[in-house]
C-alpha cells in the first residue's frame, strides 16, 4: 500500500540538512537534494515537469523568477511531498520503467494544475520514496498551491494510488481519481513485454 506524506518544514536528511522551504537557500537545498541527492543518498532517477532545464541551478533560478514576477516572496517558497511505494507493489522485472512512469504521471497532478515540480526516486529496504518539490506559485497566473487540509492530501493519495494501479495493471474499482478535474491528464500508458532496465 502506498503512502503520501508532506515533507515537514523540519525534515532532516541523513547528513543533517533541514528543509524549511522559506528562503532561496531552502529552495536550492530541496531542488538539489531531490534531483542529485547528497553524499550518502543518491536518487535512482529524477525528473522534472514544467521546467525548461534539468540543471538544478537553472530550476532554482526559474522558481525564484516566477515568484518574483508574481510578488509571492513570503511564506512557503516550496512545497514537498513523498510518495512511498513498496517493491511488492511493482513488477520486479520492469520496476524501473514502472517507477519512471508513476513518478512522471503523479507529477502531472501538480503540473496540470499549473505548478512546476521536480522529483527524485530514492530506494531503501525494498521501498521506493519519490520526493516531489513543487514551486507553489503557478507559472500560469501566480496562484498559490495550497494543500494544508486532509481532504487535499487525501486527493493526492487517491491520485497516486490510481496511477500506481494503472501503471502496474491492478484493477481496483474502489480506487479511482477523477482525472478530468485536472486541465489535462497524460495519455494512457502501458508497459508491455518489459525486460527490466
Amino acid at each position: 500500500m502506498i503512502q503520501v506524506t508532506k515533507i515537514s518544514t523540519q525534515k532532516e536528511t541523513t547528513d543533517g540538512v533541514i528543509f524549511r522551504g522559506r528562503t532561496e537557500d531552502d529552495i536550492a537545498r530541496m531542488v538539489f537534494y531531490t534531483l542529485r541527492g547528497n553524499q550518502t543518498e543518491k536518487p535512482l532517477m529524477s525528473g522534472i515537469r514544467g521546467f525548461y532545464s534539468t540543471n538544478p541551478s537553472d530550476i532554482v533560478t526559474e522558481i525564484i523568477n516566477i515568484q518574483t514576477l508574481y510578488n509571492k516572496l513570503k511564506g512557503m517558497r516550496t512545497r514537498g511531498f513523498i510518495v512511498t511505494i513498496p517493491m511488492a507493489d511493482l513488477h520486479s522485472e520492469c520496476y524501473r520503467q514502472e517507477l519512471e512512469r508513476i513518478s512522471y504521471d503523479i507529477a502531472g497532478y501538480f503540473f496540470y494544475k499549473g505548478f512546476q515540480s521536480v522529483y527524485g526516486i530514492f530506494s531503501k529496504n525494498n521501498t521506493f520514496s519519490i520526493w516531489y518539490v513543487i514551486n507553489p506559485v503557478s507559472y500560469e497566473d501566480g496562484s498559490k498551491f495550497r494543500i494544508n487540509n486532509a481532504d487535499k492530501l487525501s486527493d493526492l493519495h487517491i491520485c497516486a494510488q490510481s496511477v500506481v494501479n494503472r501503471v502496474t495493471g491492478v484493477v481496483d474499482p474502489s480506487i479511482s481519481f477523477n482525472f478530468s478535474s485536472l486541465e489535462y491528464y497524460p495519455y494512457s500508458y502501458e508497459i508491455n513485454n518489459c525486460n527490466g532496465i
